[in-house]
C-alpha cells in the first residue's frame, strides 16, 4: 500500500502547520491579503484561520483575507457582539486547534493589551491558554521605539517566549519620522526555525526588579 493509499503524506512533502493569524486595526492590515498569498507560495502546507478585530476591518475587508488565506475568517468578539453566529467557546477551540498563533500586524493598542494579560476579546484569550507558538509582528506609530513604555511591553512578550518581529521603516501618514511596519510574512513566519527568546534573569535576593 502506498503512502497516499494509507492517507500519509509522500517524503518531502511540506507539514501541514495549523496558523491562527490575528489582524488587528493598523494600516498595515490593509495589506495582509497580499502577504498571505506570498505566504502560501512559500509555505504550502499551511493552514489558515483568522481572528479579525473590528479596528483592523477599518482597512481590510474579511472577504479579502478569506480570500487570500482560504480559511474562515471570524470577526474577534464574544458571542453576543457576533450575530447570527452560534454561541461556541471559540478561544478555546482555538487555543487547542492551533499550532501557531502570528499577530500580524499588532497594534500598540493590542500589543499593550497582550502583555498585560487582558483577555476581552477571544484572540486575547486564546493567546494566554494556548500550547501554540506565538509570533508578534508589532505596526506602530513613530517614535514608539523610543517609548519606555512599549519596550517594556516587548519585553513582557519575549519573557513570554514570544517571537518579536523586527520593524521595517515606511512613510508615514502625518510627520516627519518614518512609521515602524512588520517586515513580509514569510519573514516572520521563518522566526519559528529560531530558538524562542530567553527569558529575563529574576532579580537578585532581597531586590526588587526594575519597574
Amino acid at each position: 500500500m502506498t503512502a497516499a493509499a494509507a492517507g500519509e503524506k509522500a517524503p518531502g512533502a511540506p507539514r501541514e502547520t495549523r496558523t491562527l493569524l490575528v489582524v488587528t486595526g493598523s494600516l498595515s492590515a490593509a495589506f495582509v491579503p497580499q502577504g498571505v498569498g506570498h505566504l502560501r507560495m512559500t509555505h504550502p502546507g499551511i493552514r489558515i484561520r483568522t481572528l479579525i478585530t473590528r479596528s483592523a476591518l477599518k482597512f481590510v475587508t474579511a472577504t479579502a483575507v478569506a480570500a487570500a488565506t482560504g480559511g474562515e475568517v471570524t470577526l474577534d468578539a464574544w458571542e453576543d457582539d457576533r450575530p447570527g453566529t452560534p454561541a461556541e467557546a471559540l478561544h478555546v477551540e482555538l487555543a487547542e486547534w492551533a499550532e501557531r498563533i502570528v499577530v500580524y500586524p499588532a497594534s500598540w493598542h493590542y500589543v499593550a493589551r497582550l502583555a498585560q494579560g487582558l483577555a476581552d476579546v477571544p484572540s486575547l484569550l486564546a493567546l494566554h491558554t494556548s500550547r501554540a507558538e506565538v509570533a508578534v509582528a508589532p505596526s506602530v506609530p513613530p517614535g514608539s521605539l523610543d517609548s519606555k513604555v512599549f519596550q517594556r511591553h516587548l519585553a513582557e512578550l519575549r519573557d513570554r517566549g514570544y517571537r518579536v518581529a523586527p520593524v521595517l521603516l515606511a512613510r508615514s501618514t502625518g510627520g516627519t519620522r518614518p512609521a515602524l511596519v512588520p517586515p513580509p510574512m514569510p519573514d516572520v513566519m521563518a522566526l519559528f526555525d529560531q530558538a524562542p527568546p530567553a527569558p529575563s534573569p529574576p532579580a537578585p535576593a532581597g531586590r526588587q526588579a526594575a519597574p
